[in-house]
């Protein structure tokens, strides 16, 4: 069937295919309206979160740019039900970023957050935190590695494999 496009004022432009509507490209606002927190259609653009890209529900679904109040960071990735959901890429106001996979709402899977100093930790994601991967400095040299969620520092790491190099080798001549 072919496409056409309908304007439905006052927010949004949708595709029309046969009787059905898909997703729309519009305008959001998260903030409190008649005492309900979530997506709505009117908003103050400097107090509220805004949402610009596809709609559907009347939630972000799809593509979409997240930029929260005053600024301070900005969210612009894909979208499931009105939460972080796929690939994405988060910016702080500080320069910091993440680029990678979400997952309800949450840095989950492969990803890499990259600090204002140029540091960088890459690797997979779990629940918003590095689980399995490597710390660089800006620079690129491995600071320490984190498996299951504990940080390795490969200092120490290097000293206690020494130590016990050196204790295993006294134990096996006696």
């Amino acid at each position: 069937m072919e496409e056409k496009t309908v304007v439905s004022p006052p927010f949004n432009l949708a595709i029309q295919k046969g009787d059905t509507m898909s997703r729309s490209q519009g305008v959001l606002f998260h903030n409190t309206a008649n005492g309900k927190v979530g997506y709505h259609e009117e908003g103050d653009e400097k107090n509220d979160g805004k949402y610009e890209g596809e709609i559907e529900n009347g939630l972000p679904n799809g593509q979409g740019t997240f930029t929260f109040p005053n600024s301070t960071q900005i969210y612009v990735g894909t979208f499931k039900d009105g939460l972080r959901e796929g690939k994405g890429t988060y910016t702080w106001s500080d320069g910091g970023k993440y680029e990678g996979e979400y997952r309800n709402n949450r840095r989950n899977g492969k990803g890499k957050r990259t600090t204002p100093d140029g540091s960088i930790g890459e690797g997979e994601f779990h629940d918003g935190d590095l689980w399995n991967g490597t710390i660089m400095d800006k620079d690129g040299d491995i600071i320490s590695k984190i498996a299951n969620g504990v940080e390795l520092n490969l200092l120490t790491t290097e000293v206690y494999s020494y130590i016990e190099w050196k204790e295993n080798e006294t134990t096996t001549r006696t």
